[in-house]
Order: structure tokens, then C-alpha cells, then sequence
């Protein structure tokens, strides 16, 4: 899972299939822009 994460692997069809039944999910729902998480910022010492 974690080289899907950072690119360095791609996931095959029955992968994405499997990780949104896990998340009781539909698939499509993994693919809609406005559910993607964004990278947070590493935060500093004043935040």
C-alpha cells in the first residue's frame, strides 16, 4: 500500500477494487477530485 502512496507502484484493477470494499466505499468514490486528500505541510517550531 505504501508504494502506492508515493508513486511507486500502480494499483491493478482488482487492487482498487479490493481497498474500496475495505473502505466500504464505491470505487468511483477514489477517483472523485474533491476527496483527495492534500499533502500537508511539514509543520514548524511557530505553528
Amino acid at each position: 500500500m505504501s508504494r502506492i502512496e508515493t508513486g511507486q507502484a500502480n494499483p491493478t484493477l482488482t487492487m482498487i477494487y479490493a481497498i474500496a470494499t475495505s473502505l466500504k466505499v464505491p470505487v468511483a468514490y477514489l477517483f472523485e477530485a474533491d476527496t483527495v486528500a492534500k499533502p500537508q505541510g511539514r509543520r514548524t517550531s511557530s505553528d
